[in-house]
């Protein structure tokens, strides 16, 4: 396909060239995640499998000629479970509980705020991206 840049398209002809090839990619994509399907589902298995023989064995490694395998925390989830107990304690032990906080920004209530006072809260940075929607009609 030659570049844009090269053939003057006009506007409605480039609309439907960008429908026609990221219809293309989404298919293609489709076609080879169910090809690779199989086999993500074999390496998950023998994960597990390795998971277990590792326990089962009390070993935190394992190798072979090829390659090698250890024990890894993969992630560390947490979440508030009982908010005011939370809070309680982090006023209680605000030295050493201020550091587990984050300066996560809830993105809707910010946007609903900005609606209604047409102002972003003291001390937060909006910056809103555009771009252009292709659908297909």
């Amino acid at each position: 396909m030659p570049a844009v840049n090269d053939v003057p398209y006009p506007t409605g002809k480039l609309i439907d060239k960008y429908i026609e090839v990221r219809t293309y990619i989404q298919e293609k994509t489709k076609e080879f995640e169910t090809h690779i399907k199989t086999y993500k589902q074999a390496l998950s298995d023998i994960e597990i499998e390795m998971l277990a023989r590792l326990d089962a064995e009390g070993q935190q490694s394992a190798k072979s000629d090829s390659g090698a395998i250890a024990f890894k925390q993969l992630a560390t989830h947490c979440r508030v479970a009982d908010r005011d107990t939370w809070l309680t304690w982090l006023t209680e032990n605000w030295d050493v509980g201020k550091h587990m906080l984050t300066a996560y920004l809830t993105k809707q209530a910010v946007k609903d705020y900005l609606e209604t006072e047409q102002k972003a809260p003291a001390g937060i940075e909006i910056n809103q991206v555009w771009g252009v929607n292709f659908r297909k009609g």
